[in-house]
């Protein structure tokens, strides 16, 4: 062998994987059926090592964000992290995170660690344990008040069990009530629970005239 010469390593096969998935074809433009990251995402992502976590995150972004659901919770079962959200009785959302049982729970445990999600968990019932998942939001500044976030789920505004929406449909029905006073009138309103924070201000100063 000359010395400027190096021994040929022996290729390594192909991961099944990556050859059961072959290669992306491209992403579709996102005219429809898509929801708004901040430009800061990267900045903020960056900072994840765990591919675990980083899934985690960005699909309790997917299931708040993506339904407009700012400060939100949403209850999501491991399995629905592993496989995709359920709708209806045979019928998933979408494909989940496609991590491990395991890979489930380190990664909810990094997020909640490293201050990007928050849970809630309801132990009302003790044969079925319900978590709510959320991403942790900044508080709201109106007239130098901080207004709350990542509120709890009020289980006394949800319909019986047998009554409940298909799971996705959440965002079109519970309606929740907002009081304003002034010294001459008083109004209620009704808003969608699937309203942004801002969107609910700004009713709220509209009622408030």
């Amino acid at each position: 062998m000359e010395a400027d010469e190096l021994p040929v390593k022996k290729a390594r096969k192909p991961d099944k994987r990556s050859q059961e998935r072959g290669v992306f074809p491209g992403f579709r433009r996102p005219d429809s059926a898509y929801f708004s990251l901040p430009n800061e995402w990267t900045d903020i992502t960056a900072d994840i090592q765990s591919l675990a976590e980083l899934k985690i995150v960005e699909y309790i972004a997917r299931h708040t964000w993506g339904f407009n659901e700012y400060g939100g919770k949403k209850h999501i079962t491991t399995d629905e992290f592993m496989h995709g959200r359920l709708k209806g009785k045979d019928t998933r959302m979408d494909r989940g995170t496609q991590l491990s049982d395991r890979g489930v729970k380190d990664g909810i445990e990094l997020a909640e660690k490293h201050g990007y999600i928050v849970i809630t968990t309801d132990e009302s019932d003790k044969a079925r344990i319900r978590k709510y998942y959320g991403l942790k939001m900044l508080p709201v500044e109106v007239d130098g008040k901080k207004l709350p976030t990542n509120t709890s789920p009020d289980r006394k505004s949800l319909p019986p069990a047998r009554n409940k929406l298909p799971t996705g449909q959440e965002h079109s029905s519970y309606r929740s009530k907002i009081t304003t006073t002034d010294t001459h009138l008083k109004k209620t309103i009704s808003v969608p629970q699937s309203l942004s924070m801002e969107e609910i201000i700004r009713r709220q100063k509209e009622a408030a005239k």
